[in-house]
């Protein structure tokens, strides 16, 4: 199973969703590298983990807790927007 920590979700060109984060159980990268994703072309509940969700992209499906969310970067991510 593929995990992110220290993750967060940012927009990028034409509205799409990426994830950042460092990864843990992918079948071609090794762990605790720092990713960013293919666009995200859905998301789910993970029914294993209570604060857990499930993004999947083109080739990969990247699971994540809440609880490992990096929100300072959340909020940088989102400020860069605003004039």
């Amino acid at each position: 199973m593929t995990r992110l920590y220290r993750w967060h979700a940012e927009t990028v060109e034409g509205g799409r969703l990426i994830l950042w984060g460092i990864v843990t159980g992918h079948r071609k990268l090794p762990d605790g590298m720092s990713i960013h994703t293919s666009p995200v072309l859905s998301v789910f509940r993970d029914p294993e983990k209570e604060d857990g969700y499930v993004f999947k992209t083109k080739n990969s499906e990247f699971h994540v807790s809440l609880a490992d969310c990096d929100y300072a970067q959340c909020m940088i991510a989102s400020n860069e927007d605003i004039p």
